[in-house]
């Protein structure tokens, strides 16, 4: 029942069809009164049965006409509905094939089932960063597997390397980290990192426990890590040792010191102190204020006061991590 009409009773539509019926019937009637031998021939009355026909759909759900033809309004208009409604549905279907045509590039020593399998992996993270909200026009990186023929590449490279070389939109992949998933997508979350907030990590770099690089360093391992719901970041690489860098460990800030005070080191601080409040509200509540914290991320003049930032913004969310952060030594920041 529409807005407005009578409970029970018939609908306003037809109600004023109706009058308007039989205002024009009254109308004509007075014409030929008054006007006798006025005449309307059959194009006249043909032009207003044209006019007319099609509003009685909305009393008739058919009308025969003379000759065996017959309007069923009621039917087409569905049928109308329905085809639009599917076409609507193939528009989106090729919208999201669309989105779907730039793909991961390999090259090196990417043999097509090696470069297959990967893909997948990286694909499937991509789904997961987008349920994170994450949303990004920029190109995809270009993955090479094996050592690169180029001066400003091949003194940082080695088999047992990985990095993302962010002026070439480039991730190189040391040949004996290549089959380990993890070490793929921290490089390729290096990338999302930069993409969310560009030139935040080069604020300082010194490896300290609270600067950018680090805590660009512990969601590069994090993200990974929560995507497989695996703590153990680099099983596949690690060999004897289990893990490259254990998330479920309790890393304080207080052992990052000497030749260990790297960004990876220092922000396995980080990463651990994350994993735990993670176990507690759970990925899908805590992973997209992680996220959403890093593209946020303070600008201040020190990175004390934008690690203390960060600590804030996620114990606001969430108030049982500020023991995750103090049990690391993290929350006297």
């Amino acid at each position: 029942m529409a807005d407005g009409d009578p409970p029970g009773g018939t609908p306003r539509d037809v109600v004023v069809f109706g009058v308007v019926i039989s205002a024009l019937s009254v109308g004509l009637a007075i014409v030929h009164l008054i006007w006798p031998g006025l005449r309307i021939d059959a194009v006249t009355l043909a032009l207003l049965v044209v006019a007319v026909v099609p509003w009685l759909g909305r009393i008739f759900a058919s009308v025969e006409l003379p000759g065996g033809w017959k309007l069923e309004y009621r039917e087409f208009k569905r049928t109308v509905e329905r085809e639009l409604t599917e076409k609507q549905q193939q528009v989106r279907d090729l919208s999201q094939r669309i989105d779907r045509v730039e793909q991961f590039v390999f090259t090196g020593d990417a043999a097509p089932e090696r470069a297959t399998r990967l893909r997948g992996v990286l694909e499937a993270f991509q789904e997961y960063l987008a349920g994170l909200g994450y949303r990004s026009e920029a190109p995809l990186p270009r993955i090479h597997i094996g050592p690169l023929d180029d001066a400003a590449i091949s003194s940082v490279y080695s088999d047992t390397n990985a990095f993302y070389y962010g002026a070439r939109n480039l991730i190189v992949v040391g040949r004996s980290l290549a089959d380990d998933p993890s070490v793929l997508l921290r490089e390729y979350s290096h990338h999302i990192l930069d993409d969310l907030a560009p030139g935040a990590a080069g604020n300082w770099t010194s490896g300290g426990i609270t600067d950018a690089a680090s805590i660009h360093s512990a969601l590069a391992d994090y993200l990974p890590c929560s995507f497989q719901d695996d703590p153990c970041f680099g099983r596949a690489a690690a060999g004897a040792q289990r893990c490259l860098r254990d998330l479920s460990l309790v890393v304080r800030a207080d052992s990052v010191d000497g030749d260990r005070h790297t960004p990876q080191q220092a922000g396995w601080v980080w990463a651990s102190a994350f994993w735990e409040i993670r176990a507690g509200v759970g990925a899908a509540v805590l992973d997209p204020v992680l996220l959403d914290g890093w593209r946020h991320y303070p600008a201040v003049t020190s990175p004390e006061g934008a690690a203390a930032a960060l600590i804030d913004r996620i114990v606001e969310a969430f108030p049982e991590a500020g023991n995750a952060f103090a049990n690391r030594g993290l929350r006297s920041i």
